[in-house]
């Protein structure tokens, strides 16, 4: 019975009980596309009273586009008549359909009479539930045989064909009870449907897992279709021989339940071919796909059992082991890691021989621990892993060579050096060392060492020392050295340079010559000569009282500047000042000007052209300056051939009408209001002939 209901839960939503609300009913929607009919729906209720009411008054079916939530009736749908069922029963031969028809003809009639019967609350609550259970059973079980039979399905008025269609359009569909419900308050689960012949691929939704001697089968609950069956037939047969005694149904009704199937008592990897097959909500037993697979070997074989790992050699750390024999044994890996429990290395490119008991291992970390395992494979993958296993080593290292990786030194003399933690683990502490020259023999002047490896290691990396600024030396010069808890005693680290603070600003940069041209300036100047110079800055402004600001960096080596940013007739004033490797600055340098002056030379006339248009000639040319401050003067030969002034204009074309046959010269000049003048341009000639 348990099946039974099962079958029909996919189907089914929960009632939602809310607080001072009716108790909540579904109306499910399932639909398809059938070619050249329409789409066909089907819609079932979870609820006996639901149902009822349906059967005698109808339901509504709503559509919409799909891209819209605008849905119109498109139909209402009863069940059929008294008429019509007597003649469904009497008209069928096949006596399997005939009792099924019977059967919800008689359930029609039960709930056309239920609205009639009465409940004696004085029987107590046992029988009301009673009585609710059967109720609910016999819905389970007249929707279970409605499910096998389309045409029950029609009489019952639990489906439509939808005709009025366009191919290749997506439609949504609704259904609402023609009369509003007094008990329940009912809803409607859209349905999306496409009217296009695309078949659902379902091979990617399920799933095997190849075991020892079974197959594993998952599968996700799939809308629309139910009671699942698996057949199954060995490799070069065609005999399928059916696997589950019973269809396979949803155990939630939620929609989201995976189904398992296990195929047990195979043969290891002989191959067996499988068909799924499930029931729609059409009354069609549905072929849904074809898979052929096999079962495989599981069984890893025994654990390695490692003997102690020995340390050798200084660069050599030996692995043995022992397993017990086994047929189907294929090789060894041996792996290291610097925890038990941490991820282990393979140590050799190749799987080890089968016969091999022993390795050798030249890549150990000598600074850390080394643990090793050892795992066994079998011809089917199957692996086995040893316990972890660490060797002792006979330490002989010195720790790293150190590093420090800061000093600083603040305008009291106060110096911190930080130093980049060693990453042995038997570090015991650090050795602090000092001169003032880097070619003098260096004093040790701290020590930091732990008392045991488990000591709190927070401050061994930080050293404090204190020195004088009264001093010609500029600099300090530091190194460490590291130790282990073996004493064991690291070479000295690199020397660290620390520079006392700097309290005196660099001499001042001087100007030695300055050059004025029409479009430049040249600044002639010895930068400044205090050793610690990292910088020297020229400035400039054209305002003697405004804020300098900054026009250039100059090298130290650098003597000279060329100044190309100026405008002629325009004051520039210079000045200099150097900075230190401290940040100090010098003074300005004493202030320079220039006055780059305007020669009165301007650009030519370019691109002259002369034109004979009828009896007079049009002159063209280009001039890169043009503004009303601009003016051509035009010369033109005289009788004797000599250029002469002719005449002025603005423009950069000219029209001369006063010309008769012979030969022409033309020059033009451009002039400038404020006195510059350029140089005559090309000459160019031209004959008129009479």
């Amino acid at each position: 019975m348990k099946k039974i209901i099962n079958i029909i839960a996919i189907l089914l939503s929960q009632v939602i009980l809310a607080q001072n609300e009716l108790p909540q009913a579904k109306i499910n929607v399932y639909a398809r596309y059938q070619t050249a009919k329409g789409i066909e729906l089907v819609f079932l209720s979870n609820k006996k009273q639901v149902l009822s009411n349906a059967m005698q008054n109808g339901f509504v079916i709503e559509r919409a586009d799909a891209n819209t939530n605008h849905f119109v009736e498109i139909a209402r749908q009863k069940a059929f008549l008294d008429k019509q069922w007597k003649m469904l029963i009497n008209q069928t031969t096949n006596q399997e359909k005939k009792k099924r028809y019977q059967a919800g003809y008689s359930f029609y009639k039960a709930l056309q009479q239920s609205g009639s019967q009465q409940i004696d609350f004085n029987n107590g609550v046992a029988k009301l539930k009673e009585a609710k259970k059967q109720e609910d059973m016999k819905l389970l079980m007249m929707l279970l045989l409605a499910s096998k039979d389309y045409e029950l399905m029609k009489a019952m008025g639990l489906t439509y064909l939808d005709t009025n269609i366009q191919v290749g359009k997506t439609y949504k569909y609704r259904v609402k009870l023609a009369q509003e419900d007094p008990v329940y308050q009912v809803k409607s689960k859209v349905f999306t449907v496409e009217a296009s012949n695309i078949q659902p691929d379902y091979k990617h939704l399920f799933y095997v897992k190849q075991q020892e001697k079974q197959l594993s089968f998952v599968w996700n609950e799939i809308p629309g279709l139910q009671g699942f069956d698996i057949e199954r037939a060995e490799t070069g047969t065609k005999h399928f021989v059916k696997c589950n005694k019973a269809p396979i149904y949803s155990m939630s009704g939620n929609g989201d339940y995976v189904y398992t199937y296990v195929d047990k008592n195979l043969t290891n990897y002989k191959k067996y071919t499988y068909r799924f097959y499930a029931n729609n909500f059409f009354g069609e037993r549905v072929k849904l796909f074809e898979m052929t697979t096999f079962p495989v070997d599981k069984t890893p074989p025994p654990e390695p059992n490692i003997q102690k790992p020995e340390h050798i050699a200084p660069n050599e750390v030996r692995i043995t082991w022992k397993i017990k024999p086994v047929a189907d044994l294929k090789g060894f890996v041996v792996a290291r890691s610097a925890l038990n429990s941490g991820k282990f290395k393979i140590l050799h490119d190749k799987l080890l021989s089968k016969s091999q008991r022993k390795f050798i291992d030249r890549t150990f970390d000598k600074n850390n621990t080394n643990y090793y395992v050892v795992q066994a494979i079998d011809t089917a993958g199957n692996i086995s892993s040893s316990v972890p296993f660490s060797v002792v080593l006979i330490d002989t290292i010195p720790p790293a060579k150190p590093k420090i990786a800061t000093a600083t030194i603040d305008s009291l003399g106060h110096v911190v050096i930080k130093l980049k933690p060693n990453t042995e683990k038997d570090l015991m502490g650090y050795r602090l060392f000092k001169a003032n020259d880097p070619k003098h023999e260096f004093s040790q002047i701290r020590n930091h060492f732990l008392d045991s490896v488990t000591d709190p290691k927070k401050n061994l990396h930080i050293f404090r020392d204190t020195t004088t600024l009264n001093t010609l030396t500029p600099n300090i010069y530091y190194r460490v050295k590291a130790l282990d808890f073996h004493y064991n005693q690291s070479e000295f680290s690199d020397i660290y340079i620390v520079k006392r603070p700097d309290t005196i600003p660099p001499t001042v940069p001087v100007f030695n010559d300055v050059k004025v041209f029409t479009d430049k300036v040249i600044l002639q100047f010895a930068p400044s000569q205090s050793e610690d110079v990292v910088a020297n800055y020229l400035y400039r402004k054209t305002d003697l009282h405004a804020p300098w600001k900054l026009l250039t960096e100059i090298k130290n080596n650098q003597t000279e500047f060329v100044d190309k940013n100026v405008q002629k007739e325009v004051k520039y004033f210079y000045s200099m000042r150097a900075k230190d490797n401290s940040g100090l600055y010098s003074a300005y340098s004493e202030t320079i000007y220039a006055i780059p002056y305007d020669d009165k030379i301007r650009p030519s006339v370019t691109d002259l052209e002369l034109v004979q248009k009828d009896k007079h000639l049009i002159l063209k040319w280009k001039y890169p300056l043009r503004s009303n401050q601009v003016f051509f003067v035009i010369y033109k030969n005289d009788v004797d051939g000599n250029l002469v002034q002719y005449k002025r204009t603005n423009n950069t074309i000219f029209e001369d009408n006063q010309v008769a046959s012979g030969t022409y010269l033309y020059a033009i000049k451009a002039f400038t209001e404020d006195g510059g003048e350029s140089k005559m341009s090309e000459i160019k000639s031209i004959d008129i002939k009479p």
